[in-house]
């Protein structure tokens, strides 16, 4: 099973969270979908806990 979070908006985009459900804890870099003007960018690797760092309240 596969599940979308949205996390809101980022530089402009509407950035959803990739994650598999499975019984198995998640392994290496989160996917982050930056959706905007129809177009669909993949962010993986270190840049995708930038964006999930943007979203953290303090």
């Amino acid at each position: 099973m596969e599940t979308n979070f949205y996390l809101g908006k980022f530089e402009g985009a509407d950035a959803y969270l990739y994650q598999l459900s499975d019984p198995i804890p998640p392994t290496g870099f989160p996917i982050i979908y930056l959706v905007k003007d129809d177009k669909v960018e993949e962010i993986s690797g270190f840049d995708s806990f930038d964006i999930i760092d943007s979203f953290r309240v303090e």
